[in-house]
Protein backbone atom coordinates (compact mmCIF):
# COMPACT_ATOMS: atom_id res chain seq x y z
CA UNK A 1 0.00 0.00 0.00
CA UNK A 2 2.68 2.66 1.16
CA UNK A 3 4.47 1.91 -2.46
CA UNK A 4 1.56 2.14 -4.50
CA UNK A 5 1.32 6.08 -2.55
CA UNK A 6 4.88 6.51 -2.98
CA UNK A 7 4.46 5.49 -7.13
CA UNK A 8 1.49 7.98 -7.02
CA UNK A 9 3.44 11.06 -5.64
CA UNK A 10 6.17 10.40 -8.32
CA UNK A 11 3.22 10.26 -11.11
CA UNK A 12 1.98 13.36 -9.60
CA UNK A 13 5.23 14.83 -9.15
CA UNK A 14 6.29 13.97 -13.46
CA UNK A 15 2.99 14.91 -14.56
CA UNK A 16 3.54 18.62 -12.97
CA UNK A 17 7.08 18.41 -14.35
CA UNK A 18 5.68 17.21 -17.75
CA UNK A 19 3.10 20.23 -17.61
CA UNK A 20 5.35 22.53 -17.19
CA UNK A 21 7.72 21.67 -20.10
CA UNK A 22 4.09 21.88 -22.50
CA UNK A 23 3.76 25.00 -21.10
CA UNK A 24 7.75 26.28 -21.91
CA UNK A 25 6.96 24.94 -25.19
CA UNK A 26 3.47 27.06 -25.80
CA UNK A 27 5.46 29.91 -25.65
CA UNK A 28 8.40 28.66 -27.29
CA UNK A 29 6.21 28.15 -29.87
CA UNK A 30 4.30 31.72 -29.93
CA UNK A 31 8.00 33.60 -29.86
CA UNK A 32 8.80 31.39 -33.08
CA UNK A 33 5.79 31.94 -34.62
CA UNK A 34 5.90 35.72 -34.38
CA UNK A 35 9.93 35.76 -35.20
CA UNK A 36 9.34 33.20 -38.72
CA UNK A 37 6.67 36.31 -39.25
CA UNK A 38 8.81 39.03 -39.03
CA UNK A 39 11.37 37.29 -40.57
CA UNK A 40 9.32 36.51 -43.40
CA UNK A 41 8.44 40.07 -44.18
CA UNK A 42 11.83 41.52 -43.59
CA UNK A 43 12.60 39.08 -46.30
CA UNK A 44 9.94 39.86 -48.77
CA UNK A 45 11.04 43.94 -48.13
CA UNK A 46 14.37 42.94 -49.15
CA UNK A 47 13.26 40.65 -52.25
CA UNK A 48 11.49 43.68 -53.66
CA UNK A 49 13.48 45.94 -53.05
CA UNK A 50 16.44 43.75 -55.02
CA UNK A 51 13.75 43.79 -57.70
CA UNK A 52 12.92 46.93 -58.40
CA UNK A 53 17.59 48.25 -58.28
CA UNK A 54 17.72 45.49 -60.86
CA UNK A 55 14.56 47.23 -62.67
CA UNK A 56 16.56 50.35 -62.37
CA UNK A 57 19.60 49.27 -63.19
CA UNK A 58 18.57 47.74 -66.73
CA UNK A 59 15.99 50.77 -67.05
CA UNK A 60 19.07 52.92 -67.07
CA UNK A 61 21.13 51.04 -69.23
CA UNK A 62 18.70 51.27 -71.68
CA UNK A 63 18.23 54.35 -71.43
CA UNK A 64 21.76 54.95 -71.84
CA UNK A 65 21.92 53.32 -75.00
CA UNK A 66 18.53 55.08 -76.40
CA UNK A 67 20.13 58.11 -75.70
CA UNK A 68 23.16 57.13 -77.81
CA UNK A 69 21.74 55.53 -80.74
CA UNK A 70 19.08 57.86 -81.25
CA UNK A 71 21.18 60.72 -82.01
CA UNK A 72 22.72 58.04 -84.67
CA UNK A 73 19.91 57.32 -86.01
CA UNK A 74 18.57 60.40 -86.88
CA UNK A 75 21.99 62.07 -87.57
CA UNK A 76 21.89 58.81 -90.43
CA UNK A 77 18.25 59.14 -91.49
CA UNK A 78 18.88 63.15 -91.92
CA UNK A 79 21.68 62.64 -94.30
CA UNK A 80 19.50 59.59 -96.23
CA UNK A 81 17.23 62.93 -96.67
CA UNK A 82 19.50 65.12 -98.28
CA UNK A 83 20.72 62.86 -100.78
CA UNK A 84 17.25 62.46 -102.50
Amino acid sequence: MQENVELALQNCVTLESIEEKAEQLQQQAGVFKKTAKDIRNKMWWKNLKMKLAIAFIILAILGVILAVTIPKVKAVSGSDDNDN
